[in-house]
C-alpha cells in the first residue's frame, strides 16, 4: 500500500504540489493524467526520491520513506520522463548495473533479461553504446532495466513516449500481468 498524506512541493514561490492525498493499493494499476505542469512528476520524483517534499509524507507498505529511503527503493523500480541517462553504456551494462543496484544475481536476471529483450526487440541492440540509439530504442533500454529486478511497484514516467505500437501495446499487458499477481504499476501520461 502506497499512502500519501498532504504532500506539498515548492520551488521558490511556486507550488507544485499542495496538499496531495492518495491511497494506492496493491493489485492496481494507477494512471496519473493531466496536462504539462500539472505535478505528475513531481509526484512521481517524491515517490522515488529524486526530490524530497517541502512537507508531507509518503509511506511505502508501512515504511515511511523519509526515515527508511533504501528498504523502499528496494520495492520500486522507475522509469524516468526521458530516457537519455547513461549513454556511455551499452544496454547490457546498463541492465547489469540496474541488476546489481538490486543486489540481483546473473542467473536471476538471466532468463528475464532473454524475455524482455525478445518482447521488445532489443537482443541485437543489447551490446551497442545506448547514445547510438535512437530515442524508442533508448525508452525501450530503460524500460527493461526497470521491469528486470520486477520489484513489487514499477512506476513509469510518461513510459510510453517513443514508443513503437507494438512496444506500447507489450508494455501495457506487463504492466495488467503485474497489478493481476498483486503488485502496483504508477504511471503517468
Amino acid at each position: 500500500m502506497i499512502e500519501i498524506h498532504d504532500l506539498t512541493k515548492r520551488y521558490g514561490d511556486k507550488t507544485a504540489l499542495n496538499q496531495l492525498n492518495l491511497n494506492i493499493a496493491p493489485g492496481q494499476i494507477f494512471g496519473l493524467l493531466g496536462h504539462n505542469g500539472a505535478g505528475k512528476s513531481t509526484t512521481i520524483k517524491n515517490l522515488v526520491s529524486i526530490i524530497q517534499p517541502t512537507s508531507g509524507t509518503i509511506t511505502v507498505d508501512g515504511l515511511d520513506l523519509a526515515q527508511q529511503r533504501l528498504a523502499v527503493k528496494a520495492k520500486i523500480s522507475y522509469v524516468p520522463d526521458t530516457p537519455d541517462i547513461f549513454l556511455q553504456l551499452s544496454a547490457t551494462e546498463y541492465w547489469d548495473l540496474i541488476a546489481a543496484a538490486y543486489q540481483k544475481s546473473e542467473a536471476e536476471v538471466q532468463q528475464r533479461r532473454q524475455r524482455l529483450m525478445a518482447l521488445f526487440d532489443m537482443a541485437e541492440h543489447a551490446e551497442e553504446p545506448m547514445a547510438s540509439y535512437s530515442h524508442g530504442m533508448r525508452q525501450k533500454a530503460i524500460v527493461i532495466g526497470a521491469l528486470l529486478p520486477d520489484p513489487d511497484i514499477w512506476i513509469l514516467d510518461e513510459p510510453m513516449q517513443g514508443l513503437d505500437p507494438q512496444a506500447a501495446f507489450d508494455l501495457k499487458n506487463l504492466m495488467k500481468a503485474h497489478a493481476a499477481k498483486g503488485k502496483t504499476v504508477i504511471f503517468s501520461t
